[in-house]
Formats: structure tokens, sequence, C-alpha cells
């Protein structure tokens, strides 16, 4: 057992897990089979806090031989994370202790645990720091939010299917019981580190793990949700604003597909700037190529031609190009259906 395990569990007999509950606990064990699912429902139960306390640790705990309390069901299995957020303060300051002191000691290699199941359990402990942040006062759960990684908690990996790089974020963004709060102010670190790479201050772990093009994910898988944002407008416009910075032309790509659905998110005259600045990224800035091949994106590409007015002659000439080549594919493709139209009646009309 580790020394951070063995520290914690010295902690918590002084002060929480106490003998003379044991024979409590182990009546209650004893009483039926019991599962994850008992645990959880002690948590709102009207018993003592030491007892709760039990069934937290039990919660949280990645392997058997960290445990002291009596207990005959599974460990290490890691589900639902809802009852973080009503714990009491007292119970949820014991959670963010327990948290904290598990992703110290999943940091380290763990005899008989796979790779795998030690990089759930991180990702677990992480995700429930932003569970647990609602049970806190204000102070505290600042504190905590400090703690939580943006980044993948694992070492840097890349296969053919996928690569390492702010998942954590990306949970963080797309959780819709995450105050607006916390990813207002996530958003607000995500501006520095962002800052502190393109300025060459700092550099992120690997190639793969640039911090610019995996916000503009955070941003963009917004847009597959069918109920909406998940965080107010407001907050999505200063993410394009961030993104779309010319500081950042070359550096990463917003999908095209994309554009007519967040130029109808940013309607509105309070918004004109942010789709301008927009509009001059996917022009100049943009890693993938401007081009038309559909009717949304036709509309889009005049209503940017509309908007950005002669300001600039080589974007205005950039734009009516791509137009004028979308129409002259149009015209073309009525002349070829006319013609496939034209060359079947003259065949209808040899059967006749």
């Amino acid at each position: 057992m580790s020394q951070k395990i063995s520290s914690l569990l010295d902690g918590l007999s002084k002060k929480w897990l106490l003998r003379e509950d044991d024979d409590t606990w182990k009546k209650w064990v004893d009483f039926k089979s019991r599962d994850r699912e008992d645990l959880i429902d002690l948590l709102s139960a009207n018993i003592r806090d030491t007892l709760k306390a039990r069934a937290l640790f039990l919660l949280l705990i990645l392997v058997d031989r960290w445990n002291t309390i009596y207990w005959k069901g599974e460990i290490g299995v890691f589900r639902k994370a809802g009852f973080f957020k009503d714990l009491s303060p007292v119970l949820a300051n014991l959670a963010v202790m327990l948290l904290r002191t598990f992703l110290d000691a999943t940091a380290e290699k763990i005899e008989g645990v796979s790779r795998h199941e030690i990089g759930s359990a991180r990702n677990y402990y992480n995700d429930s720091l932003l569970s647990v942040l609602s049970a806190l006062p204000e102070k505290e759960a600042l504190k905590v939010f400090e703690s939580y990684s943006f980044n993948d908690l694992v070492s840097p990996w890349c296969d053919t299917e996928s690569c390492s790089g702010y998942k954590p974020l990306k949970t963080l963004f797309f959780r819709s019981d995450v105050d607006v709060k916390w990813k207002l102010l996530a958003h607000e670190k995500m501006q520095q580190i962002i800052a502190d790479e393109v300025s060459g201050k700092a550099l992120p772990r690997t190639s793969w793990e640039t911090a610019l093009p995996h916000y503009i994910e955070v941003v963009q898988q917004q847009l597959y949700l069918r109920r909406g944002l998940n965080y107010p407008t407001e907050l999505f416009a200063d993410q394009i604003r961030l993104v779309t910075d010319e500081t950042h032309y070359g550096k990463a790509s917003i999908e095209l597909r994309h554009l007519p659905q967040i130029i109808t998110l940013l309607a509105g005259d309070s918004y004109r700037d942010i789709r301008c600045q927009l509009y001059r990224f996917i022009l100049l800035g943009n890693a993938q190529e401007f081009q038309i091949w559909d009717e949304s994106l036709f509309h889009s590409a005049k209503l940017m031609l509309d908007e950005l007015g002669e300001g600039d002659s080589n974007i205005t000439k950039r734009l009516q190009s791509a137009i004028d080549d979308w129409q002259k594919k149009g015209r073309e493709n009525k002349d070829r259906q006319f013609e496939a139209r034209r060359d079947e009646e003259s065949v209808l009309s040899q059967m006749r």
C-alpha cells in the first residue's frame, strides 16, 4: 500500500472510520446482499455522517487492498456520480480529500491493476471534482475547480483511432449539470493557455495536444446538440472571438459545415463584429480552404459578402468567385438534367 493511502487511512480512522460504528455497519452489510446502489442510498438516508463516510469511501476506492472497512460487494466500479451534489458541505469536503488522494495515488503504477483501469479511475476522480462543486461553499468550490485537470490525466498517446488531448475540458463544457460560472472560468483559463502557447511562452505536452485546435473542437461539439448550447450564447460568441483571432491564422480549422449554424447562433447587431471576424478567419486564416458545396453554404457566402461590404477587395473577390463558381455549377447541372430528360424523351418517342 502506498504511503499516500496509508496516511489517508490513518487520518480517516481518527475522525470518520470509527471503531464504535463497526458492529452497526456489519449488521447493515449482512442484512441482505449489498451493492453500489445501496451505498449511494445511504448518502441520502437519515444516519450518522460517520456511516455515510464509509459509504463514500467504498464508492471511491479503486482496489480491495486499500479497504479497511467490512464489505462484501464490488470495489472499483465507477458509474454514477450524481450523488455528490446532495452531500452536506462537511461530507463534500471529505469527498474532495478522498478524490485528491486517490488521484495522487493513481498517478503511479499499481500492482495488479491495468493501465486502462487506472486511467478510467483517474478520469472518474477528475470528473467527480466537477460533480462535487455544487455541494461546496463558493470559496472552497473555487479551490477545487482550480485543481480540475483540463488535459488528459494519462501519459500522452496517439493511435490510428484517436489521440490524447483535453478530453476533460470537453466533458466540462458538454455537461449540462455544470454551472455556467465554471465554464466561464474555464474559458478564461483557456484564453491564457492558448496565448502562452501561441507566443511560445509555454509548450504543449506533445504536438497533438496543442490547446487551440482542441478548444475549437470544444466549441464545435456544441453544435451537435439537438437541445442547443450548454451555456449562454454570449460565452459561445466570446469563444468564437478567441479562436478566430488574427494571431491564430493558419493554426487551426473551423469546419465549413458548421458555418451556417454559427452564423445563425450569432445573429443580430450585437454580434456583427464577431461575425465579420469569423468571416475573415474562414477566408484568410482557416486551415480548411473555403468552398461552397451546398445551398446553406451558398446563402452563408452571400451573407458574408453583404456584411463585409467593400472593406477588403481581396476577401470580396474570393467570396464573389466562390459564389460565381457555385452558380455556374448549378447552371451546368441544370443543363445536364435538361439534356438527360431530352435524351430520355427521344428514346421514349421511338417506343411509341
